[in-house]
C-alpha cells in the first residue's frame, strides 16, 4: 500500500512513496511567542493529552513512529509536543531537519516500514511535508488542534487526505494546572 506523488515525480526527479497505511500530522503544541523555544501551558498541557488522540482505541490507532523537526535554536516545540506521547508508548522520538521535505520523505519515510507514522511539525512545513507526498493543502495553519491524516488502504495506491479535530479540549482544560516537566510540578 502506497500513495505516490506526482509532483515529486516531476519536480525532484525521484519517485516519492510512503508505505505506511496511515500518516499522521500535527502542529506543534500552543506556543508563548516566536521568540521562546517552548511550549506554554496550554501547549504542555495538549502535549501530556495525546494518548487520548493517538492509541488503539481511537480512529487514528496508536503510532509505531514518532519523527518531530530538530530541536534547534529556533524552538524545541514540535519535539516537546510528542515527547510525553512517545514515552508513554515506549518508542523514541526521531529528529529530522525540516529545510527539505522531498528528502525526508525519499530518505526517511519511504524506508520506515511502520503501520502508523506520526510526524509533528511546525505550521509552515506541513504544507510542504503534504506537497512532497502528492497533497495540497492551504498553507494559513493558524490551529493547534488539527491532525491531517494520510489513509493509505487502497491497494491501488491511492492515499485519501482528510483532517480530523484532536478533541482534547477538555484533557487540556482539567491538566493545563496539573502540567509536569523533567518530573517538576509547574503548576498547582
Amino acid at each position: 500500500m502506497k500513495f505516490l506523488s506526482v509532483a515529486t515525480l516531476l519536480g525532484f526527479g525521484f519517485l516519492s512513496v510512503v508505505n505506511a497505511r496511515k500518516l499522521l500530522i500535527i502542529r506543534h503544541g500552543e506556543k508563548i511567542s516566536d521568540d521562546y523555544l517552548g511550549l506554554n501551558d496550554e501547549g504542555e498541557a495538549r502535549a501530556h493529552c495525546l494518548l487520548q488522540v493517538f492509541n488503539n482505541g481511537t480512529i487514528f490507532g496508536e503510532p509505531d513512529s514518532i519523527y518531530s523537526n530538530k530541536r534547534g535554536t529556533r524552538s524545541h516545540r514540535p519535539y516537546d509536543t510528542v515527547k510525553p506521547l512517545a514515552d508513554s508508548i515506549g518508542i523514541p522520538v526521531q529528529e529530522f531537519h525540516k529545510y527539505k521535505p522531498e528528502v525526508f520523505v525519499k530518505n526517511t519515510l519511504n524506508k520506515d516500514p511502520s503501520e502508523i507514522i506520526l510526524i509533528s511539525s511546525a505550521k509552515e512545513w506541513i504544507p510542504s511535508l503534504l506537497e512532497a507526498i502528492g497533497y495540497e493543502v492551504d498553507p494559513e495553519i493558524e490551529e493547534f488542534d488539527n491532525v491531517w491524516v494520510v489513509d493509505n488502504d487502497d491497494k491501488k495506491g491511492n492515499g485519501y487526505l482528510h483532517i480530523e479535530k484532536q478533541n482534547i479540549e477538555e484533557c487540556i482544560k482539567e491538566n493545563i494546572d496539573k502540567v509536569v516537566v523533567n518530573n517538576i510540578k509547574i503548576k498547582n
